[in-house]
């Protein structure tokens, strides 16, 4: 019986993939600490609505406690409340995928 032919990946991939598995294991270990879980429960009890839902006039359960101003930029506001904002999943994942791209932007400016 035939086998499927392995994947092959660039050197350069495999070590940026393990590269941002590692950082997502850190930010993971830090940001998800039991401080967190009690806030970010806290934060959803009380702000259950998704803002960029309801800011569209559309009324949405929140599934995800997104902080405003990333961690990686400001650390010290990991615990602060006023840092928070409520986002159904969808909302979650777009503000994420845009900054990240505009962190991949930054470190491929630096590196020119």
């Amino acid at each position: 019986m035939p086998s499927k032919p392995p994947i092959f990946r660039p050197k350069a991939q495999l070590a940026r993939q393990a590269e941002r598995k590692t950082a997502k294991a850190e930010r993971d270990k830090v940001n998800y600490d039991w401080q967190w879980r009690k806030l970010r429960n806290q934060h959803i009890k009380a702000n259950p609505i998704c803002l960029h839902c309801l800011s569209e006039g559309i009324t949405r359960e929140a599934k995800e406690v997104d902080h405003i101003e990333p961690v990686s930029r400001n650390p010290e506001r990991r615990l602060d409340p006023s840092n928070l904002q409520s986002l159904c999943h969808s909302h979650h994942q777009i503000k994420s995928a845009a900054e990240s791209r505009r962190r991949n932007a930054g470190s491929s400016e630096a590196r020119s």
